[in-house]
């Protein structure tokens, strides 16, 4: 198996991705971003930090905990918004909310010490060919993102696929995403 060609790792947990920064400080594999693809709770943000991990923002809380972190650490701390575009499970709920999360978009950047390096969901149906809640949630994700760029709030990264959606939801590679996650 060959890590040249994956420009990151991510994964779900804080402990994976402490396993993965042992293994490259020892030359085990490439030395590559990694990022938590899920959730992280307050007692693991210093350490991931300390670690150079790029770290998930499900709501604004999390946000400012990792802000005071990255500030008590003297360091940026790269993070990826993950917006809740109709999962109901973990993010920054998009429906109802665009207007207060592109507001605090806006402003998130300024002053702080988070580097908001990308902003992605989840799909959780794209198992499904076609399935028609999933072209929904593509939809509504790729309006905001356009609707963020007018204002000009842009990210580096902007995601979208897991490997069920790169097989089944082509529009998912394509822009305006940049990056894919395969793995399963």
């Amino acid at each position: 198996l060959s890590l040249d060609g994956a420009l990151a790792f991510g994964v779900a947990e804080p402990h994976e991705a402490a396993e993965l920064k042992a293994a490259m400080a020892c030359g085990s594999i490439p030395e590559k971003p990694v990022q938590i693809l899920s959730a992280i709770l307050p007692d693991e943000i210093e350490d991931m930090i300390r670690l150079d991990v790029t770290l998930p923002v499900i709501d604004f809380e999390t946000a400012e905990l990792i802000d005071a972190a990255a500030k008590r650490q003297k360091k940026t701390a790269k993070v990826h918004v993950k917006i809740d575009s109709g999962m109901g499970r973990l993010g920054i709920r998009l429906d109802g909310a665009q207007d207060e999360t592109a507001k605090w978009l806006r402003k998130a950047g300024k002053g702080s010490s988070l580097e908001i390096e990308g902003i992605f969901t989840h799909l959780p149906m794209a198992y499904e060919p076609l399935d028609p809640f999933t072209g929904g949630q593509i939809a509504r994700f790729s309006a905001f993102i356009r609707n963020l760029e007018r204002e000009g709030v842009t990210f580096k990264y902007r995601h979208i696929a897991a490997s069920d959606a790169i097989n089944n939801f082509p529009q998912t590679f394509a822009p305006p995403f940049n990056l894919v996650r395969t793995g399963i």
